[in-house]
């Protein structure tokens, strides 16, 4: 599926984030600006506690919720590669896509509910998600991109997305250790091109 989506476009994305029962802080001062402006991208201007590593890579302590529309051309998160939290794109959100490029891991759970216009949620190179993954009634919902994802800690919950096609699912999930329920169903099951 990753041949499908060679470059990202995300449009009317604001995302608020803040680190784990603290109250959202500017960036730590080693930082560098161009990182700092991505994570305000990506996080709001009230960015959670921000972490570079010596290869460049930032990871974000906290939770971030895409809550607004606003216009910001190319979201490319290409230095943030962990949030130690929840990651959820709030219901009712004017969104047509949620892809983060360079995300490798997700502290806490994700969860994308209850929109009509979300087309696609992608993370071409998540690997980890220490809770739960909850995708359930996207009406809009055609892709959900998750190639590399090798675990969920908790539970997998995919449901009532009718547009989503029920064998995407299936094939993604496939290959992905569970560490609890796997909940999957009232997905497109005549989206499938006979094979």
């Amino acid at each position: 599926m990753n041949a499908r989506f060679p470059f990202f476009l995300l449009l009317g994305m604001a995302v608020a984030c803040a680190p784990d029962g603290e109250s959202p802080q500017k960036a730590d001062a080693g930082v560098e600006p161009e990182v700092e402006n991505e994570a305000e991208s990506f996080c709001g201007r009230n960015a959670g506690r921000l972490e570079t590593a010596d290869d460049g890579s930032v990871i974000i302590r906290g939770s971030c919720v895409v809550r607004g529309r606003v216009s910001i051309g190319q979201f490319n998160t290409r230095g943030i590669v962990e949030v130690t939290g929840r990651l959820q794109v709030a219901s009712g959100v004017d969104l047509e896509g949620a892809v983060f490029l360079h995300l490798r891991r997700v502290g806490g759970g994700i969860t994308a509910a209850g929109n009509r216009t979300l087309a696609i949620i992608g993370f071409p190179e998540l690997v980890e998600v220490g809770g739960e993954i909850n995708v359930v009634a996207n009406f809009g919902l055609l892709t959900l991109q998750m190639d590399s994802l090798e675990s969920i800690g908790t539970e997998l919950i995919v449901l009532d997305n009718p547009d989503l096609p029920a064998c995407d699912v299936e094939d993604t999930f496939a290959g992905v250790a569970v560490g609890g329920s796997r909940t999957v169903g009232g997905n497109c099951e005549t989206c499938c091109a006979a094979e």
